[in-house]
């Protein structure tokens, strides 16, 4: 089954070889490093969901990280999509939390990414795996970046609130809006 490229690849040019790329990087290094919550179906064990999270304590990338976890997808980008990737997209994402809450990124779980196949959407797969991580945050706020108006409406439902926001132009013009989700224990943002 063919599934639709996700809202974030607007930044590739809706280019499915290099959002697999990434996708395939980013959970690698997850695995080596950091959580991976895994939500499978009753009857087959197939995987409907993966949510990809960090610890308090664990930087989600350092810089040496970057080329391992990015070099296959560096190595595809025109030089001007590389330029905002790493000059923009990155400084900036870190930027948004440290200007929210110093120390966040360090002290709190934070998200990389929840996935769902398309066909156990709308099903409460995506809604277990973040009541799972939530509940291992026990008092330790949960937080994470976001692009889409779906994603916010959905996190919304679970505890999070928009802390902070920052709009970027992309290299092919398009304007991409990354959000700062927080849930905190107390409610607060």
């Amino acid at each position: 089954m063919a599934h639709p490229v996700p809202e974030h690849t607007v930044l590739w040019g809706h280019d499915r070889t290099l959002s697999h790329t990434l996708m395939q990087a980013t959970v690698a290094h997850t695995l080596a490093k950091h959580r991976v919550w895994v939500a499978e179906s009753e009857e087959g064990g197939d995987i409907l969901g993966v949510g990809l999270w960090t610890d308090p304590g664990a930087a989600w990338f350092t810089e040496e990280d970057v080329p391992a976890v990015f070099g296959s997808v560096m190595a595809m980008l025109d030089p001007t999509s590389l330029a905002f990737m790493l000059g923009e997209m990155l400084p900036r994402q870190a930027e948004i939390e440290e200007a929210y809450a110093p120390g966040c990124s360090a002290d709190w779980y934070f998200g990389a990414m929840l996935g769902v196949d398309p066909r156990a959407q709308g099903r409460g797969v995506g809604g277990n795996i973040v009541d799972a991580i939530v509940r291992r945050a026990g008092d330790v706020p949960v937080a994470f970046h976001t692009q889409g108006a779906k994603n916010v409406s959905f996190y919304g439902k679970h505890g999070f609130k928009v802390a902070a926001e920052r709009e970027f132009v992309l290299p092919n013009g398009e304007k991409w809006c990354d959000k700062l989700m927080v849930r905190r224990p107390d409610g607060s943002v």
